[in-house]
């Protein structure tokens, strides 16, 4: 019931949104371990991963799950998530809580812009009420219309208030957009791959799959791709297709049940021949457990940007159309090793790390 409820009210504008939740959250902030955790670790430095989700996509499962992965390789410090739900509930408690010291991580994702507005707001909202703390955006996507020239403008003035913003951009599209822009200044914007790729599955996983199966991943909102229908049906005549999505519907996920869940659908993926996915971490999630990919591009371009990373990955293919179905040999990057190779990845994670550490010692 509580997801259900959640899901409508992300239908209303973020500007009245704000008494409802306080209304509907009531009950969640009562048992709320992360005011807990807040309350009682204060010893050691603190890293706050604010706008964690509790819906069913685990591909923002994913992201969160790898931050934390991120953190804890890096840096030995205590890791504390507030849920969006719960920022909405308590912002005063959560801000009470939280010192100077800390540092702030919003999570990553496709959420900046006009694509999503009430995620654009929420990550507003935070960077506003926490401008002195020492601040990351994990890697994201950046979208707005042309004709939003107004919402940049005061993006931009938001940003530049915190003089300790670090600001990360999955692909070379978003990337280029905040330069030209000028968003931040250049040492304050850093090209890093989608967070989930830091995470690496294939040394945990059975090697048992299907070479006749094909697992189609499909999205079902305004960032889907029409073509991927045609070449499902095109597979249809070879291959046993299968039916799936990173997004579960009316399930509530937490940090306790959300590596399970996260495990369940790499695991499914894994099973497969190989997939086909006009979602981003369909793509993403076939990388890091080895599974062989064919993956079209969204309306946000964010999966051909993403793609940029890991193209001389011999068994990932970015293809425009059903067309280009028939010049892949399906039969060899089956039978390719199911592996990843994230050597030339994990420097963009180095530099990240190297600029909070950085960032640690300047803070204004």
């Amino acid at each position: 019931m509580y997801m259900f409820i959640n899901s409508l009210l992300d239908l209303i504008p973020y500007s009245i949104k704000i008494p409802f939740h306080l209304i509907v959250d009531y009950w969640h902030s009562l048992s709320d371990e992360e005011l807990k955790k807040l309350k009682s670790i204060k010893k050691n430095k603190r890293f706050i991963i604010m706008g964690v989700p509790e819906h069913g996509n685990m591909g923002d499962q994913a992201i969160v799950y790898a931050e934390e992965a991120f953190i804890k390789k890096y840096f030995d410090c205590d890791v504390i998530e507030i849920s969006k739900n719960s920022y909405r509930g308590n912002k005063r408690k959560i801000k009470k809580y939280i010192n100077k010291e800390d540092v702030i991580i919003i999570t990553g994702g496709g959420s900046i812009g006009s694509l999503w507005k009430n995620e654009h707001n929420h990550i507003v909202n935070i960077i506003k009420s926490f401008s002195e703390n020492q601040m990351i955006i994990f890697p994201q996507t950046i979208f707005f219309k042309e004709c939003e020239e107004r919402e940049i403008d005061k993006f931009k003035k938001i940003l530049m208030k915190n003089k300790n913003l670090i600001m990360c951009l999955r692909e070379m599209n978003s990337y280029n957009f905040a330069i030209n822009r000028k968003l931040l200044p250049e040492n304050k914007l850093l090209l890093v791959p989608d967070i989930v790729l830091f995470l690496n599955f294939t040394n945990n996983l059975g090697r048992k799959y299907n070479q006749k199966s094909c697992l189609v991943i499909e999205r079902n909102d305004k960032e889907k791709t029409a073509e991927i229908e045609k070449i499902e049906e095109k597979l249809e005549c070879t291959y046993k297709v299968n039916k799936s999505d990173t997004v579960i519907r009316h399930l509530r996920v937490t940090k306790e049940n959300r590596e399970k869940e996260l495990l369940k659908l790499i695991e499914l993926i894994s099973h497969s021949g190989f997939v086909v996915t006009d979602r981003l971490h369909g793509m993403i999630m076939s990388i890091i457990s080895g599974t062989p990919c064919i993956a079209l591009d969204n309306s946000s371009k964010k999966v051909s940007g993403v793609y940029e990373f890991i193209k001389d990955i011999s068994t990932v293919k970015l293809i425009k159309d059903k067309n280009e179905i028939s010049e892949i040999n399906f039969k060899k990057m089956i039978e390719e090793p199911r592996v990843y190779n994230n050597t030339n990845i994990i420097k963009y994670y180095d530099n990240l790390a190297q600029a909070i550490m950085n960032g640690m010692l300047n803070k204004n």
